[in-house]
């Protein structure tokens, strides 16, 4: 049985995954932002699959998923770093 994800399923797992296992992470992203990056990992995930399957043709979609959602979907979300403004503050007066 193939098993066919579309980039929206392939997104929400990846935001599941985010929350499950990079709360403090996601929680430091805007709901926009995560979804951003989460449908651009499922982009790119997407474009690994294909390329797997064209080099193993017999290989299903859920194979191919299996195969490269560590690449790009498994990682952490890119958060913005954070700045301890009194620190800059300090530094700014001298």
């Amino acid at each position: 049985m193939a098993m066919t994800m579309t980039m929206a399923e392939m997104a929400q797992a990846t935001l599941d995954h985010w929350r499950r296992e990079y709360p403090k992470e996601y929680r430091r992203l805007s709901k926009e932002e995560a979804l951003r990056q989460a449908k651009a990992c499922a982009s790119l995930t997407m474009m690994e699959m294909r390329t797997l399957k064209l080099i193993h043709p017999g290989m299903t979609d859920y194979e191919a998923w299996v195969e490269s959602r560590h690449l790009f979907c498994m990682n952490p979300p890119q958060v913005p770093p954070m700045y301890d403004f009194e620190e800059e503050e300090e530094l700014t007066e001298e």
